[in-house]
This record gives C-alpha cells, structure tokens and sequence, in this order.
C-alpha cells in the first residue's frame, strides 16, 4: 500500500515553490517542469497518463497549460490514488481518471505519458506493460517516460533502475527524439 498521503501535491509548480521539509521537492519540482515543457511540446488532442497515482501530472497539465478541448486521461490501478486524483480535480474539464487494469482499456492517444511508473512494474511483467503502452499509442504518437536512473540506489517500492542501454533494449522499436538527464532521473520522448 503506497499511497497514504498525495504527497506530490506539496510541490506547486504554478507558484514555483515546494514545502522546505520535503527533501526531495526539489528535484521532483525539476524533472516535473520537464515533463510539463515536454507534454505541452508534443500534445496534440488527447493524453493518457499510464499509472497516474494521484493525477499531479494532468491535474498541473489542464489546470495550467492545457485548453479544454484536450482530452486527459490517468490510469492506475491502485484505487485509493485515484481517488486523491478525482478530488484534486473536481471541476477541471476533459479529465478523467480512471482505477482500471491498463489492458482492459481500450482507447489510442496522441501523447502517453509513463512518469514514474516502470520502476514499479515487476520484473516479469514488464514486457505485458510495455506492449500495452504500445496498444494505447496512436500512429505516429509520442511516448514521454521518467524513470530513476541506475546512479541512484534501489527504492523499497522499485523493482529496477534504469539506464540508457536498458531503456533503448525496452523501447527499441522507438525513434528516440530527446533525452534528458535531470538530477537523478532520465526522462525522454520518442515515437
């Protein structure tokens, strides 16, 4: 059981500012303006976050950068973050979040977004959750992952870390369009 607290909602993008007694709101308030800059960069009509957790990255999206006419959507399978993420986002148009297994959706995107997320997918599942990010990528669509990068020891929640070699071997039938190395994380955008 992961999620006690939304804790990415003590960061505020908008404001520029994050809680001092949050160690890592920093580097969480870094890589995550990456991902906004990287999301609006390549957003066409609609996105789908894939293990949203509690919706920090759509409810910041469509709050602040996003017109209504974007479709977003997150999806996790944990109940009780998807139930902070409905809260957060009462009222805000065209977002959705749904708690439901990835492979009984059935929808293509334009933008899909994986932040955060394959560390936390075991091992002998990870290749099933690669081929559903597949399934839900439109033709011609962007995928935007972050993950830890293997220069940072192995949390109790993660099953791996990453680095270049190991994500070019997972998506290798991707083009890569940009890289980022920021603080700890690798967050990059291909098609």
């Amino acid at each position: 059981d992961q999620y006690v607290f939304p804790y990415h909602y003590l960061v505020d993008l908008k404001n520029k500012k994050f809680n001092k007694n949050l160690f890592w709101g920093l580097d969480y308030y870094n890589y995550m303006n990456k991902v906004i800059d990287l999301a609006t960069k390549y957003i066409k009509k609609d996105i789908l976050d894939l293990g949203c957790g509690d919706g920090f990255l759509l409810y910041n999206l469509k709050r602040d950068y996003l017109n209504e006419n974007v479709s977003a959507v997150g999806i996790d399978i944990d109940e009780k973050p998807i139930k902070f993420a409905q809260a957060f986002s009462v009222g805000i148009p065209n977002l959705t979040f749904v708690n439901q297994d990835i492979q009984t959706y059935n929808k293509k995107f334009d933008l899909v977004t994986v932040i955060e997320t394959l560390e936390h997918i075991l091992d002998n599942q990870i290749n099933d959750f690669i081929i559903q990010i597949d399934k839900h990528l439109a033709s011609g669509g962007i995928l935007i992952i972050s993950v830890p990068s293997k220069n940072v020891a192995l949390n109790r929640k993660h099953y791996r870390h990453y680095d270049m070699n190991m994500l070019k071997e997972y998506f290798k039938k991707y083009e890569m369009l940009e890289t980022y190395f920021i603080t700890k994380k690798i967050v990059f955008c291909i098609n």
